[in-house]
């Protein structure tokens, strides 16, 4: 199982403007040839271990007969995980640091696996304190008012 993702990845999923609402991450999973995917996995942890989210898909279990006489079946892979920044009961998560990941396994045992991935929910809105010492200013290099001085206290980290 492959993934190409950075250590890291921040979403703000709350505001539901268009940009980084979600993550969706491409997966690649080589088959051997002969197996077939019998179950997949994909989980959202909070920090301290809470399951946040789960979603798993699994071949139907079938008789020996069933196995013997026909194809093998296995389950269909989407083409990318999406977490849009939801628990089970669909409520926006807090801000905080979650780890997904993700496994697969073939009808032989066989497992892959992706590493945790970083993700950062920043739900909450850049915020700073703007003031200027005076309203009116005349850039004309009269020497009189020709700057404006603009002070920022108190401004929020982005990260």
């Amino acid at each position: 199982m492959k993934v190409q993702v950075p250590e890291e990845i921040y979403i703000s999923p709350k505001n539901q403007d268009g940009v980084k609402d979600e993550i969706r991450i491409s997966l690649d999973i080589s088959a051997i040839k002969g197996s077939v995917i019998q179950v997949w996995n994909f989980s959202i942890h909070s920090d301290n271990g809470t399951l946040i989210y789960f979603m798993e898909q699994g071949a139907e279990q079938r008789g020996l007969i069933d196995r013997l006489l026909f194809r093998k079946a296995g389950v269909h892979i989407p083409e990318y995980l999406l977490w849009e920044g939801r628990d089970m009961k669909g409520d926006f998560v807090p801000d905080g640091l979650y780890l997904l990941s993700a496994f697969a396994v073939d009808q032989k045992g066989n497992r892959g696996e992706i590493q945790a991935i970083q993700v950062i929910v920043d739900n909450t809105p850049p915020s700073a304190t703007v003031s200027i010492p005076y309203t009116i200013f005349s850039p004309n290099g009269d020497g009189n008012q020709d700057t404006l001085d603009i002070y920022i206290r108190a401004a929020s980290r982005e990260d």
